[in-house]
């Protein structure tokens, strides 16, 4: 997955779902939680593991990023909160 510099993509829930993360190149900035979420820094070679119910959003440092996403194979199970590309 490519975010191009300054984008961000849903802010999102899953409710069976579970992902890993690894950015293969530039910064992730991975916000955690719903009303004051925490913000983490992922550089290059960093992991981070999603449960599920758990609100986060991720966003592309000025640089951008390359991340590899694993999941579970629950494909629809995608709850949008916040969305800058108009999807449902």
């Amino acid at each position: 997955m490519v975010i191009k510099p300054g984008h961000k993509l849903s802010k999102q829930y899953h409710e069976v779902k579970e992902e890993t993360i690894y950015v293969l190149e530039g910064r992730l900035v991975l916000e955690i939680g719903d009303e004051y979420p925490e913000t983490l820094i992922l550089d290059i070679g960093a992991k981070y593991h999603i449960r599920p119910l758990v609100v986060h959003r991720f966003k592309a440092a000025s640089t951008g990023c390359k991340l590899i996403e694993v999941s579970t194979p629950e494909l629809e199970d995608v709850i949008r909160m916040e969305d800058d590309y108009d999807r449902i």
